[in-house]
């Protein structure tokens, strides 16, 4: 399905590309940003023709001015082994094809915001895009203490490279992917998080992406508990003083490289390689007094601290042979 001309549907000048598609005939958007057609879920969004970010879409249609859009198409994106044995295997890859207004490509567009208040609270982050025919770039981050922890829901909805086509971003688990929070934590937090996206096509075969991902995150509690004991001989009060400092990082790159080798045969190449750890320390103070007079006191410190890295790569060749 073909809809040219899409700024002809009527809407606000600064309106993003999300809020005009919801207008087309059979498409529609719920409240996470996921589209369908006609009840069919989106599954990959191109522009001009080429992958946006592995085909996640959220952030693209949030961001991505409407007014900047000519033409939307809508269709089945065959798989690699579709293309190369004619086959249709039965599957739906619903894709949607938007088409760039000239002058408005290898412009770079997004939000960036920043806050400084009371009690030295300070907040900051943002998104940025710039897309042309040849080269995507996106970088996401976020920098705060005020106790949020990552990423929100629609920040990093949609945000990843390199994997694969067609199939939808994972950013939890502890391969040194970023997290993403729907509330506060407790405690003191000071956390960073980043992602960055690289695509390029080299010439009408080829395809590189890449992406990297920080998270990084300090967080302190403290705690006092008090125990009375009221007895004739005994009139003990247990005191206890307990801070916990904990500290937590990863750091993970990945990256596919896609190759229309000839007219029967597809190469893809991708991987991925983390690096993930942090520490714990308690420090917990104890003063035992009784009828008010300091009897006893010690304290107990424990540091745990750990690091581990992995990654993998793969190749996959599709051929059509006889």
């Amino acid at each position: 399905k073909m809809f040219s001309g899409a700024d002809a549907f009527a809407g606000r000048d600064n309106e993003v590309f999300e809020d005009r598609i919801r207008r087309l005939p059979g498409m529609s958007v719920d409240a996470s940003g996921q589209m369908t057609w006609r009840g069919k879920a989106i599954n990959e969004v191109m522009i001009n023709g080429k992958p946006f970010f592995a085909g996640n879409s959220t952030l693209l249609t949030q961001n991505l001015e409407a007014k900047s859009i000519t033409n939307v198409e809508v269709f089945d994106q065959k798989s690699d082994a579709e293309e190369i044995s004619g086959i249709d295997d039965g599957n739906e890859n619903m894709t949607v094809n938007l088409e760039m207004k000239d002058e408005f490509k290898a412009k770079v567009f997004g939000e960036i915001y920043a806050g400084y208040g009371t009690s030295e609270r300070y907040q900051g982050g943002g998104k940025l895009f710039r897309i042309s025919d040849v080269t995507q770039i996106g970088v996401l981050g976020t920098i705060n203490n005020v106790n949020q922890v990552g990423f929100s829901g629609d920040e990093i909805s949609g945000f990843n490279g390199s994997s694969g086509r067609g199939r939808g971003a994972s950013w939890r688990g502890p391969e040194g992917n970023l997290p993403f929070d729907n509330g506060s934590a407790t405690g003191q937090n000071r956390s960073i998080a980043t992602g960055i996206n690289f695509g390029r096509s080299f010439g009408k075969s080829t395809q590189f992406t890449a992406d990297y991902a920080l998270f990084d995150r300090n967080q302190i509690q403290q705690s006092t508990t008090l125990q009375a004991f009221h007895r004739a001989s005994d009139q003990r009060v247990v005191e206890t003083m307990e801070g916990n400092a904990t500290s937590q990082y990863s750091h993970r790159v990945g990256f596919e490289y896609r190759q229309k080798v000839d007219s029967t045969s597809i190469l893809t190449v991708e991987g991925a390689a983390y690096v993930t750890g942090g520490d714990n320390e308690t420090v917990a103070l104890t003063n035992i007094k009784n009828s008010g007079e300091l009897v006893d006191n010690y304290s107990v410190r424990e540091l745990i601290n750990n690091e581990r890295s992995g990654g993998q790569i793969s190749a996959k060749y599709n051929n059509r042979s006889g």
